[in-house]
């Protein structure tokens, strides 16, 4: 069995470091899913910008969660973490991996094109915070929306299943594993 992670908003909790960054340093001062709200007004030249900061990588720890049940599905799945992340920030996102010892940390991939490495490597299961990804893997493999803070306008979360942490999803791998055998 194969699943594919995406990293941000799903392995790391990356939408806690940019909000911290902007009431840090641009004095924002509203909740969190206002924040998005004004993010999505910037220009898509400017949210790359912020998006590319590489201290936004390295502030956040990621959940407890994630560092329990990551492992367990690496125990009955090999996982490939595909991330849209720019190529700049590999040096970063490779200290996270092994600070954290992720399992798999070599099936790393830097692809904007994600669904043709859904196909390609056969994944059974992938799961992004972005429905724009996740569109694009409609028939493909079986997806899930990881609930964060900024997908949760409109009907993105009526559209696809969802999963609000690690151990849901291990329970739902699982699941479908013993009913295989």
């Amino acid at each position: 069995m194969k699943i594919g992670l995406d990293i941000d908003g799903v392995l790391y909790p990356w939408h806690y470091s940019i909000i911290r960054y902007f009431r840090e340093f641009k004095g924002y001062e509203g909740d969190e899913t206002e924040f998005w709200d004004m993010f999505e007004t910037l220009s898509l030249e400017t949210q790359r910008y912020y998006v590319n900061i590489p201290i936004h990588y390295l502030d956040t720890s990621p959940t407890t969660d994630m560092l329990i049940y990551v492992p367990k599905l690496a125990e009955i799945a090999e996982l490939y973490y595909i991330t849209a992340r720019d190529i700049e920030l590999e040096s970063v996102t490779r200290k996270f991996f092994d600070l954290y010892d992720l399992p798999f940390k070599d099936n790393l991939i830097f692809e904007k094109s994600k669904a043709s490495l859904v196909r390609l490597l056969g994944l059974d299961y992938f799961v992004d915070d972005q429905p724009k990804y996740l569109q694009t893997m409609k028939g493909i493999t079986k997806t899930f929306l990881f609930r964060v803070p900024h997908n949760r306008r409109g009907t993105c979360r009526e559209e696809y299943d969802n999963i609000g942490s690690f151990k849901e999803l291990y329970n739902i791998v699982k699941g479908e594993e013993n009913e295989r055998k």
